[in-house]
């Protein structure tokens, strides 16, 4: 049995087996385009992205056809009239209504294609840039997903679901279950170490000025005085070590190496110094790159950033977090890919949680203005911590009932659940009570049986299972 697909030529060819090689990767068996002329066997399992089925393929053992719209064509490719006109549903599955879409048969699928590409490519940031907020991030509010109440599901896995599902049930073919290392699903810490400091100096100076203002207490509370020294909550890397140490867990941890004020109060030369960082590199932890504020648009800075942390830590970095989540489609992926990264973690909003690419399983970065998929493999977001207390402003009862739901969902569909919680956010010095719902977060991951790991180790797992399966 083969698993191929029949394309219309009228379909941009490089964005549409872009979607297939993704499909092949989530399902686990390769897809092969295949044109006109060539010849089909009984046991064929066709996928035909066109307007009307070929006769010659009714001999097949099964066709699925899956309706065109006309996104991927010359006239809309690109183009502002290509964004979706809408969402409908099929199958109890939301996808996206874009132009010229055909009526879909009782036996047929929709445009899921599109919507695929859509999702996995941040379509939406290059095509319509909406409004952005102090930190040049697409504001939630003015994305696509601000209209339709999507994020809480991975909207690509679920159609592939139901297509695996659709084809072993009409065909008989069984497809291998994707696990990692024997595990359902992966469950992934990382933090952005934004900050090792939380309390300043005392300067008399700043002082006296609160008294003028009349916030001397408030100053106090910010500072280290020399009659009594306080441990600085955000200096927490050995707590957070011992407490991962202790429940087995190896996080990722990106640093910045910016000099730009703003960007971080520490410098990387005198963190790398740190007995505890030698822990880390010798125990399993892993450090990565957290690109300051400004270098998502400047290869110049970027490239000094990654080499200053190179040089300070002596390791060669995998990959990491955009300071911030800001992101430039495509200028910050390719930054990323010309410097050697393997991986990148920053698709996400920083105003809700959930699955901004549609998925919770990685994916090759496809490059639209240069029209090929890069060697960058994305890992995205599913839950930061700022998300839920910051932005959404949610009660604790509705953070735990969140934080469970999105494990689940993942852990359904065989995926990474990728946490970004910052060090300024561990410990109960910081954030309270907020802390245990961390602690209760893990403790189910690892009581499901997940995969608990680093960011690189899934980066590293993902690319070694297209291989042996012949589809990298």
């Amino acid at each position: 049995m083969r698993l191929l697909a029949h394309i219309d030529p009228v379909y941009r060819k490089e964005p549409v087996e872009y979607v297939l090689n993704f499909i092949s990767s989530c399902l686990g068996i390769k897809i092969t385009r295949v044109v006109d002329e060539e010849s089909y066997a009984d046991d064929d399992v066709i996928l035909v992205y066109s307007a009307t089925i070929p006769s010659k393929l009714s001999s097949c053992k099964l066709v699925i056809h899956i309706h065109p719209s006309d996104f991927f064509t010359e006239e809309l490719y690109l183009k502002r009239k290509s964004m979706p006109v809408g969402l409908k549903y099929s199958n109890g599955l939301p996808w996206f209504l874009f132009h010229g879409q055909q009526s879909v048969s009782a036996e047929g699928f929709p445009d899921v294609f599109a919507t695929i590409f859509f999702l996995l490519t941040a379509y939406e940031e290059l095509i319509e840039c909406g409004t952005r907020d102090k930190r040049q991030r697409r504001n939630f509010t003015s994305s696509i997903f601000s209209q339709h109440p999507i994020l809480h599901s991975p909207v690509i896995d679920q159609w592939l679901a139901l297509l695996q599902r659709f084809i072993t049930q009409r065909s008989g073919v069984k497809f291998e279950s994707l696990t990692w290392q024997g595990s359902e699903f992966a469950f992934v810490v990382t933090r952005d170490i934004d900050t090792l400091s939380k309390l300043r100096d005392f300067r008399w100076g700043a002082f006296l000025k609160s008294i003028t203002q009349g916030n001397p207490v408030q100053y106090l509370s910010s500072v280290n005085t020399r009659l009594y020294k306080r441990q600085d909550s955000h200096n927490n890397l050995e707590e957070i070590i011992n407490w991962e140490r202790q429940h087995n867990i190896r996080s990722s941890n990106y640093f910045i190496a910016s000099e730009e004020a703003g960007d971080a109060n520490y410098a990387i030369e005198q963190v790398a110094k740190r007995e505890v960082i030698s822990v880390m590199k010798a125990e399993g932890w892993e450090i990565g790159f957290h690109p300051g504020a400004n270098a998502f648009q400047d290869r110049e800075r970027f490239a000094m950033e990654k080499s200053r942390l190179e040089k300070a830590f002596q390791i060669h970095v995998q990959g990491g977090r955009q300071h911030g989540l800001r992101f430039n489609n495509p200028q910050t992926w390719r930054l990323w890919e010309e410097n050697n990264l393997a991986y990148d973690s920053t698709a996400g909003f920083a105003e809700h949680e959930g699955f901004k690419a549609g998925t919770c399983r990685p994916f090759f970065i496809f490059d639209l203005l240069e029209n090929k998929r890069l060697n960058l493999l994305e890992i995205p977001i599913t839950l930061m911590d700022c998300t839920l207390d910051k932005y959404r402003q949610l009660t604790y009862e509705q953070m735990e009932e969140v934080c469970q739901q999105l494990l689940s969902t993942v852990q359904q569909f065989h995926g990474v659940f990728m946490l970004l919680w910052h060090n300024s956010y561990f410990g109960k010095d910081n954030i309270g009570n907020y802390h245990d719902i961390l602690v209760r977060l893990v403790k189910k991951a690892q009581n499901e049986q997940a995969l608990v790991t680093t960011t690189n180790h899934i980066n590293s797992l993902w690319r070694a299972r297209l291989q042996r399966l012949n589809l990298s």
